[in-house]
């Protein structure tokens, strides 16, 4: 039976941009904590106490192409008109942990794309992204390569939709997403 998750923020809406910021590259970083239900944790223990690993990058979407493309920034929406870049001062592990059911089917499903830019100007340049369910929830360092569930491998011409089920383990009371 499926699991109702409160996942807060999927489709980072939460803060708004202000496109003032950094006119004309359409992107805004903020600290962890003004961004409802993620957090972040650099993925290298050599940044752990460098204040900046602790930011999250918001991009917004260039339909229009109303923006100097300079960083590759999406021109189509996967769920909003804005998104998060994975990696914004440092490498690192955004994430959300949620109560879970021991024995509930929980469906994920996200949205990933590379982003066009120097040493990728074609935009057919791959960037892979690691997707974990951590039992416990997450909390700092690398997730162990057990709660791996899928790897994302795309290029910047598109966002490409994975998805999946997974049940939750007994004695599973806290996910990490």
């Amino acid at each position: 039976k499926p699991s109702p998750i409160n996942f807060q923020n999927g489709s980072f809406q939460t803060p708004t941009i202000d496109l003032s910021v950094n006119y004309p590259d359409p992107y805004q970083t903020f600290q962890m904590a003004q961004v409802p239900g993620w957090s972040t944790y650099p993925a290298n223990s050599a940044y752990v106490s460098d204040p900046k690993s602790y930011y999250i990058e918001y991009r917004k979407v260039d339909a229009a192409g109303a923006y100097i493309d300079t960083n590759g920034d999406a021109t189509t929406e996967a769920n909003g008109d804005q998104y998060a870049e994975l990696n914004c001062y440092y490498p690192g592990i955004l994430y959300q942990n949620s109560t879970t059911t021991p024995g509930y089917k929980i469906y994920w499903q996200f949205a990933h794309r590379a982003r066009r830019g120097v040493g990728n100007l074609s935009g057919t340049g791959l960037d892979v992204m690691n997707f974990y369910l951590v039992p416990g929830g997450y909390s700092s360092g690398t997730p162990s390569s057990s709660s791996l569930i899928t790897t994302a491998s795309d290029n910047a011409l598109d966002w490409y939709y994975y998805r999946g089920a997974y049940t939750v383990p007994s004695g599973q009371n806290t996910t990490g997403f």
